[in-house]
């Protein structure tokens, strides 16, 4: 894997997702390529010499390639010289040894979800809950929550949503007269718009319908639909697209409207707490015990500390 290369390295049929690839022409003439490899433990540069239009075409962003070559040390960093690639068949390969999972397996993430289900004693809500699920199980299971900041890694959506809804069971048992399913069920469909505003799980960018509309808007529309088609009351069905439109909790952080029932405020609340811890936790990964990090504008333009143990 990506993280054990060392100078001198021989890399020997081993798999890779395309991140990035860019052409350029040395001064000799000579065309390259400039790429980034990708696995589930990082990402290392490469070069690929006497590039064709063959390369070209081979070494589209996305692609999964076998390849060997040689790992060297060029102004202090690891690259990887390619000597041979070939093709691999996206179908047939298990997606996640590709791109950054989460820390929770599927079958620990599939646990916390019927946990959370059973504890939804609304039989109209958990059927919203269940059709939607059931439908889009595979994409919810596999996406990111966000292209780049908070869990931004293969199975983060469905790791986010879970994390939202159990912030928000603790603190549906904390306050009282909440309606408890209808905020766990508010917490775990309240991203599910981002199915359809990123492209795929493997590298994500916004879709059309993600920048024209917005995963608030989409999954708003969803949330909607199913619930017609289900004949749910309008009091749950209002009381839960409020949720999901209010769930960014001000205007100026893309919500439509703001949260004016406790349930929404109590979703609302653990998303954000939820979001900005993840990319605390994340940020820390990278920093040394006793420093401050640059100024984060995900954090209201902060610095954050990590202390020393």
């Amino acid at each position: 894997m990506i993280k054990d290369f060392r100078d001198g390295t021989t890399v020997e049929d081993e798999k890779f997702l395309i991140s990035t690839c860019t052409k350029g022409v040395s001064t000799s003439g000579q065309t390259y390529l400039n790429i980034i490899l990708q696995d589930s433990s990082g990402n290392i540069e490469a070069k690929l010499w006497n590039a064709t239009e063959e390369d070209i075409l081979l070494f589209s962003p996305g692609n999964i390639l076998l390849i060997d070559g040689t790992v060297l040390k060029f102004k202090d960093k690891l690259q990887l010289k390619i000597e041979a690639a070939s093709y691999i068949d996206p179908d047939f390969e298990d997606l996640t040894l590709y791109v950054p999972t989460s820390d929770f397996s599927a079958d620990e993430l599939k646990k916390g979800f019927t946990e959370l289900r059973n504890k939804v004693t609304d039989k109209e809500l958990l059927s919203v809950l269940d059709d939607i699920y059931k439908r889009h199980f595979e994409e919810i299971f596999a996406y990111p929550a966000a292209v780049r900041n908070h869990h931004a890694y293969s199975r983060g959506l469905i790791t986010h949503m879970i994390s939202v809804a159990q912030i928000a069971d603790f603190l549906g048992d904390h306050y009282t007269k909440v309606n408890k399913s209808l905020v766990i069920v508010g917490a775990l469909l309240h991203d599910v718009g981002k199915i359809v505003e990123f492209s795929s799980p493997l590298i994500p960018k916004y879709t059309t319908e993600g920048n024209l509309i917005g995963h608030i808007q989409i999954g708003y529309f969803e949330v909607s639909q199913t619930c017609r088609k289900l004949n749910i009351s309008e009091q749950n069905r209002l009381m839960l697209e409020h949720i999901i439109l209010s769930h960014h909790g001000h205007h100026e952080f893309g919500s439509p409207v703001e949260p004016m029932t406790i349930e929404a405020m109590i979703v609302a609340t653990a998303d954000e707490l939820d979001a900005k811890i993840n990319f605390m936790q994340k940020t820390m990964d990278d920093m040394s015990e006793g420093e401050f990090s640059q100024r984060l504008f995900q954090l209201g333009d902060r610095q954050i500390y990590k202390p020393k143990k």
